[in-house]
Order: C-alpha cells, then structure tokens, then sequence
C-alpha cells in the first residue's frame, strides 16, 4: 500500500446504531475477523464487514487497536446472511454480527483446546453391582458407563450428574479420567441401523435427493408417527457422503436430547450441539469444530442457525410451525425463514418438517414456491387415535377432570396402559381471588395476577420471576379466606396421586424439567408400566412414548376467545399435536378433548376433518380478513416507564405513515401493558405489498429520532 492509500475497514460494532462505522488499518484485513477498536470511551469487539484501499484518503478516523485473529472466521455467505438479517430485521448490524459467536467469543475470553473424558475401566466392567447396592447414585452412574463406555461432563448431565458421585467412582478406579485436545475425536459407537422407507417416505427422500446441490425448500407434511425423522435421516446419510454439512433445528432444548442420541448412533462423532444450555467452553469447541468442517452435523435450537458451517449441504427444520423459532426480543428474528435465506446463499435444499405446518409454509406448497412432501400414513401397525368431545356442562368436575374422564382413566390403566394429561398451565392454581372484594394477588412489576405454587409455597408471576411467600388473608379487605379456582398441573398431580393411588403419576413441565434432564425423566415411560403423565405443551412435540394409549386434553376450548388472530391456528396445532402423542406402538388410541362449548365449530372441525382441511378454511378466513400470509405486518414497539411517553412517540412514527396502501393500527397498550416494570405499547403497518411496507419503514426510521433515553424502539417484523 502506498503512502497516500489507506485501507479503510467497515466495522460492525454490537451498539444500538443500524450502520456500521469506518476505520483505518496498515494492513489489508479480511471480511469475517474480529477487531477490537474504540468507540467513544469504550473499547468494543466489533467484526470486519467489508475492506477496500482509498487513495488520499483525508477523513480522520480512527485506527483499529487491534486485530485478533489469524484468519477470518466468517465466509463471504456470513457476511451476506449478517446483511440481510439487518435490514430485514431493521437491527443494528453489530448486534447481529455479534450472535454469529459464541459468548466466550464476543468478550475475547480464551477457551482451553482441551476437554476433559470420561471413560470405563477394566474393573468398572467387571465390577460387582452387589458392593454398590447402598449407593444406588453410583451404580446409575457406572450402568451408564457400562452402556455409553465414554463421556463428557455435557454427556453425563442426562443422568442428572453429580460430580461428588463421579469422583467416588474415580476413586474406587471404575471410572477414569483424562484430558484431550479437542481436535482428537470421541468415537461414539454407531449402533442404529438405518430402517427401510415405506412408498410416502420413498417418494419424500427421492425428492430431497433430486434437489441437493441447488436451493429448493421442501415442506415434509408428515401426520404425527409417519416417520418424518427417519425421512430425513437417510437423506442426511447421503449429505455427508457429499463431504457437506448438515443443520438441523429444533424448537426448544429439551427436544435435542433424544435426536442427538439417535443421531450419533447412526453417524458417531460426527454430531455436534449448540444451544443455550451448553457451557461457554462446550459452546465455543463446537462452534470451532463446525467452523472448521471437523463436524458434520449440527443439532440445535434457533440460535445455532447463525453458526457459520462453510460446507452447509442440507438444513432442517423440525417442527416447523413453533413460534419458539420466533425471537420475541430484537433482534425479532424467525429462525426458519433464516434458514432458508442461508440455503439460498448456499444453494442447497431446506427441509421444514411438521405435522401442523404454519399457514404461511402452507400456503407457499399451495402455490407451488415450496415443494410439498406429504406422509398421510403413520409407520408399522400404528392407527390415528380417534377424537371425541367431553362435555363438561353440568358434570361432576375433580381437579378439572369429569367423573366419566376419570372413568377412561382407570380403564386403560386396568388393561395396563399408560394415559396422558394435558393442561397448559403449571403452579397448583392459576386463579386467586377474594370473594368479598374481588381482590386478587397481583405482580407488582407486571400487569398480570400471580400464580399460587404449592411445591414452593409462593405466589409467583410466570413473567419476570417475582415471588411472595403464601399468605391466606385479603389484603385490601377484613375477609382472612382467599379462595384458590383453576388446576395447574401441581394440583392435577396431587389429585391424581389421591384418585389412582396404586399407579405412579409423572409430571413434566418446565418447574420439573429445570431441575431434571428431561431424557432421565421420559426413560420411565419407556419401560411401558401402566402410568400416568401430567404435563404442558413440553409434552406435545417430538416425543415416541408407545405405550400412551390415551391422552385427555383440559380445558380444549383454552383459545376460542382469545384476541389473537392466530389462537384458532395454534389450537388445531397444539390439539393435533397432543393427539399425536396417542396410539403411536401396536394398540389404538383414544383423545379426549375436554370443553363447555362442544358445539362450537372449530372444535367440531378439530375432531371430525383433518389438519388440511382445517387449515385450508383458515386461509380463507385470513385471505377475507386481510392477515398473514396474504398481507405482511411490521409491529413498532416503545419500552418506557412512563406509558404516556410510549403513547407521544409512537403517536410521532404513526403520523410518518403516509401511504395509502399501509393501514396503521394503534398506538395501543401491547397484551400485557406492563411487564418488569415497563410499560410497553405498539402500533400494528400492515401491507399486501411487502417491499412498499419495509420501504415506507426505512424511510420513517431514517427520518425519525428517538431524543434522549426515555423511550426504546423495538421493531418486530413478521410478528407471531
């Protein structure tokens, strides 16, 4: 570079500006390398975007502090996805930027090369499980060995580990202990064979096989136990004789564990996890080791599609329809629709998997933009359960089950089956209330009434964690007897165990699953004793429990009032799904769908017609009624602590909106005003145009200056 040049690097650096900011290098540095520079009196870890040598150059600017690393760790694809991301998303490109990293990364903390590994030993083999019959902890540990012969500490976390126990088995030399670098392999043992398509799953795999190479997204509109999972996974088998790469997401973290183990059992050490629960160390080895090409397949929630995999081959998205694909903070990203804007950057296919495809995947197969796959038939001798309707008017009603539920209950119990009840709402009671005054236990932070926990003893809000020891009296009047309505799970828990005391009763839900490895928790189960599960929508996706030969669904009219225009969509899905979870083995199954309003249509739709159908007749209705997927809609949300400062600024953006072809709706006060004590509010731009909406948003944004800190901005583009 010559004396009058100057190499002047774009940055993005992780503050709340929409740009990214220029400085000058003596060195030609790459896209995808981290810097650190200063920014104001901060120094910051921001990401090269783009690089170019100007000649006489005059603006004065900063020069980068330091580079930090060797070689460039996102690809030009990367650096395209971060681009997009930003301007669909409208956020500011650092902050994107910076979630293409793991935590470790973003704050220049060095991670050890090395792991520690577990292993079985020689005596641990052969070890007599009669010396450790008074140490049950041990002898769970030392079966687990004896099975898996090696771990890490994330591997030993789904038997609920306990390192004092570890190193009682280390001690008595059944178990030992080394370290490795991390490039050095595990070898996990591939055990699963690969199991033979029937005609649906044949003509599925065919078509995904035909696109690999090229961008095509395929939606797999599989009912609950067609075999979707063994679908993709012999066309995975063939990506990665490829050489290539595959991701596969799921919506929440309790659903990796079981597909991580049917994954390394058929492709061993070539699966890597990313997600939330991992450590920093865990987090940034398997970022490194999918960076590198060293693994082959990536397993994890939304957050992983941002991991740079430069030899990407196929993605898939499981369970496609969950909103837990939706980020409900800014950056308001949909994880599966930036999965297939990567494919296409790729040009490789995208595989969306569901039972209860979203409308919007729906109808882009209907119109013929998504190649549609379907699996009408469930695998081996499995039937689809048969629906029916309990009318709850004028019954006999124990802990929200009727007598005749509790009937059917026992029933298949005595016949040695397992049963299935599903109520959405955990805590004992979901409804407190004084009934002299009306008067009921309201979070102090947040507009919503607080939930009554028995296994705790505490009034708590499911929104920001506030808790407040049991109390009995009314605080606002002279009544000393508050009265408790509604069953959460709690409560359905100790009723059962009352009502069927000679069968165990599970419940599984996220104050449980906090605590337990979910995995650990479904083996019991899977040894197929008569049981009964008692669980949330946890319960309602991705899991194969065979001997479930009834499910009963509380409160099944929970969404036919609600003031969301998509509660009828989310209920046909959460319904279907639940009721997938019934006669998946060898017997027949049987739902149970609970409701005071038996006759309303959308539930007499549910039972007698099916998710095709239902959701063709949403279309409609949303096609009549001008919502997604036929107009697009962009939410503007003000944060303040003060709601009438979130009313003027929202009032200021409203007016901006000149189009005609936009409708503007609001300001109004967000479902639930206040939250951790901020108050929020929104207006709703909606478009059939989608290009004129993100336009006339740029314009407003551009335009529009939000003066001092009083107010947050939140942009929520594609709402759910």
């Amino acid at each position: 570079m010559k004396d009058s040049e100057y190499n002047v690097v774009e940055v993005a650096v992780p503050v709340p500006v929409r740009s990214s900011f220029s400085y000058l290098s003596k060195n030609q540095i790459l896209p995808g390398t981290r810097v650190k520079v200063s920014f104001g009196s901060r120094s910051l870890i921001g990401v090269v975007i783009s690089s170019s040598t100007k000649p006489n150059f005059q603006k004065d600017l900063k020069s980068i502090d330091s580079v930090l690393d060797d070689k460039e760790l996102l690809n030009k694809k990367d650096i395209e996805l971060i681009s997009w991301l930003s301007n669909y998303y409208k956020t500011p490109i650092g902050e994107v930027a910076k979630l293409f990293f793991p935590p470790s990364m973003r704050k220049e903390i060095e991670i050890p090369d090395e792991q520690e590994i577990f292993e079985l030993t020689q005596k641990g083999e052969f070890y007599s499980e009669d010396l450790l019959k008074k140490s049950p902890k041990q002898l769970e540990m030392l079966s687990y060995f004896r099975k898996e012969k090696t771990a890490t500490r994330h591997g030993l976390k789904s038997i609920s580990y306990d390192s004092r126990i570890l190193r009682e088995l280390i001690k008595k030399e059944l178990i030992s202990k080394k370290k490795i670098k991390y490039k050095e392999e595990i070898q996990y043992e591939t055990t699963e064979n690969f199991l033979e398509l029937n005609n649906e799953q044949k003509a599925a795999y065919e078509s995904f096989k035909e696109s690999l190479g090229s961008f095509k997204v395929h939606l797999l509109f599989g009912v609950t136990g067609s075999g979707k999972t063994e679908t993709y996974m012999h066309i995975v088998r063939d990506v990665l004789e490829n050489h290539k790469q595959v991701a596969v997401l799921v919506p929440e973290i309790g659903l990796t564990g079981s597909l991580e183990k049917s994954l390394k059992s058929r492709f061993g050490n070539k699966v890597v996890t990313m997600h939330s629960s991992l450590s920093n160390k865990d987090r940034q080895r398997s970022w490194k080791s999918i960076q590198s090409s060293s693994a082959k397949i990536i397993l994890g929630t939304r957050s992983s599609i941002f991991t740079s995999t430069p030899d990407l081959g196929l993605i898939i998205v499981d369970e496609e329809h969950d909103s837990s694909y939706k980020q409900n903070e800014m950056p308001c990203y949909s994880a599966r629709d930036t999965a297939i804007y990567k494919a296409k950057l790729h040009d490789c296919p995208v595989v969306l998997a569901s039972a209860t495809p979203s409308l919007e995947s729906f109808n882009n197969a209907k119109l013929k933009k998504y190649a549609l796959n379907k699996l009408e038939e469930r695998v081996s001798e499995a039937s689809k359960p048969k629906l029916e309707l309990i009318d709850l008017r004028g019954k006999e009603i124990i802990s929200g089950l009727a007598t005749n539920t509790i009937a059917e209950i026992k029933k298949e119990l005595t016949n040695g089956n397992q049963v299935m009840i599903f109520q959405n709402r955990r805590g004992y009671s979901p409804v407190v209330v004084c009934e002299s005054c009306g008067w009921s236990p309201n979070c102090p932070n947040c507009d919503v009434r607080m939930v009554y926990h028995k296994q705790t003893n505490k009034y708590s809000c499911h929104h920001c964690g506030y808790a407040e020891n049991y109390f009995q009296e009314c605080k606002v009047c002279p009544n000393n007897e508050l009265s408790f309505y509604g069953a959460g799970t709690e409560k359905l828990e100790e009723s059962l165990r009352t009502i069927f005391p000679d069968f165990p009763i599970l419940r599984i839900d996220s104050d449980i699953s906090y605590k337990k490895d979910l995995n650990t928790l479904l083996a019991q189960p899977l040894k197929g004793d008569p049981m009964i599960l008692v669980g949330t929508q946890i319960l309602a996706k991705g899991h194969h429990l065979p001997d479930i030969t009834l499910v009963v669904i509380l409160d099944g009219d929970f969404s036919l009032y609600s003031l969301d225009f998509r509660a009828t969509e989310r209920m046909n899905q959460l319904i279907t799904q639940v009721s997938g979870r019934s006669g998946r083995g060898n017997k027949s199954g049987k739902v149970l769908i609970q409701t005071f309003v038996p006759e309303h249509p959308s539930l007499e739709k549910v039972v007698d017609s099916s998710y095709e159908t239902l959701a063709e007749n949403l279309l409609q209705d949303r096609n009549q009624n001008k919502l997604p997927p036929f107009y697009h809609s962009i939410n503007l949300i003000t944060e303040s602590t003060s709601y009438i400062s979130c009313k003027e600024e929202l009032n200021k953006i409203r007016s901006m909106f000149v189009n005609p072809h936009i409708d503007v709706i609001g300001p109004q006060p967000c479902i639930i005003e206040k939250r951790k004590n901020i108050f929020r509010w929104q207006i709703s731009a909606k478009s059939k145009n989608r290009t004129l909406l993100h336009n006339s948003l740029n314009r407003v944004l551009e335009n529009h200056k939000i003066i001092g800190n009083k107010v947050r901005l939140s942009i929520d583009v594609d709402p759910l």
